[in-house]
């Protein structure tokens, strides 16, 4: 995933153009496989936590899930003007746009670290037990 977003650097920078790639049949492809691909990315995280919770609640959780990920995407918006602002992209120079976009590729990478934390099958069977 953050391999496409970093992808979005070469769009900016005119490369996938020089190509012969159209941009709008970029935007259309990798846009929309972005999407897929991140609504994938939730969903073992989703059985996880299905699995974890108590049984006759996990319509409540994924209802919170379902919640949390609406506001996890108006946060996003707000922390990217942030990330622009810093950065300084304005209305009249995109110059810097490339280093913001790399910036926003390697937080996707964050939640990595936190991967260790998420309990394995063979833990869960152990505390069922």
């Amino acid at each position: 995933m953050a391999l496409l977003m970093a992808s979005d650097v070469l769009f900016v920078r005119g490369v996938y153009r020089n190509m012969g790639v159209p941009d709008s049949l970029y935007v259309v492809v990798f846009s929309g496989l972005l999407e897929v691909l991140y609504f994938f990315k939730l969903l073992p995280f989703n059985i996880v936590m299905a699995q974890l919770c108590p049984p006759g609640c996990e319509g409540s959780l994924m209802a919170l899930v379902a919640s949390a990920v609406a506001l996890s995407f108006i946060i996003s918006g707000y922390l990217g003007i942030a990330l622009v602002s810093i950065v300084g992209v304005t209305g009249d120079d995109f110059s810097r746009l490339p280093r913001g976009l790399l910036i926003q590729a390697l937080c996707t990478m964050v939640p990595i670290y936190w991967a260790s934390c998420i309990p394995d099958g063979k833990k869960l069977a152990e505390k069922k037990e």
